[in-house]
């Protein structure tokens, strides 16, 4: 397979794996993650800076920080590959780092905790129900912009604004919902009206 400058994230991925020789399972099974994470059937070109900015803070906000590092670690060494061979322009490993300090600062000083959200059981799935909707419609805002990207014209091209903007949205209310659950509690609302407190 020869690479291009259209390829796929997903065909980036399977040209980059199909070198491996031996067990490299947790490699691919963290590049297929990537590649899901930005909609498979986007273009490797079309990622800007800013998305793989984020992808590294979606990752140091999830685990541990040795984990999450060994996990970039991976995710460079396949943009540094597509570099390489022309699938992309410039090396988008360089934006990817984990923000230390982001959401884990506050506990390490005396009498700071992150904030607690009560939320009753309704309010959970509600909110459980939105981040799961919300995922599912990554694929299809990736694929409407893949194809807005095809007309050359990307100076004047609205609907390919418009589809970034609203996977702009999207990703952003998913970190939302994410961050509202690190520092959520259940509390039943009978519990609330009497007062008492959940530990």
């Amino acid at each position: 397979m020869q690479p291009d400058d259209s390829a796929s994230i997903e065909k980036a991925v399977g040209l980059y794996v199909s070198d491996f020789k031996g067990e490299q399972n947790q490699v691919q099974q963290e590049l297929f993650k990537f590649a899901r994470w930005f909609g498979p059937t986007r273009a490797l070109s079309d990622l800007k800076p800013f998305e793989i900015d984020e992808y590294g803070e979606h990752l140091g906000g999830h685990g541990a920080v040795p984990q999450a590092a060994e996990r970039i670690k991976e995710v460079r060494k396949f943009l540094a590959f597509a570099k390489k061979t022309g699938l992309i322009d410039s090396n988008l490993g360089q934006h990817l780092k984990i923000r230390k300090g982001k959401g884990r600062a506050a506990p390490a000083l005396p009498g700071r905790e992150r904030e607690r959200i009560e939320l009753t059981p309704q309010g959970y799935a509600q909110l459980l129900n939105e981040l799961e909707s919300l995922k599912a419609r990554r694929g299809p805002i990736a694929s409407q912009i893949q194809r807005a990207a095809a007309d050359k014209d990307v100076r004047e091209n609205a609907p390919l604004e418009a589809a970034r903007e609203q996977l702009g949205h999207v990703e952003s209310r998913i970190r939302e919902i994410e961050e509202t659950f690190r520092g959520a509690v259940v509390v039943e609302p009978s519990d609330r009206a009497r007062g008492g407190q959940v530990a």
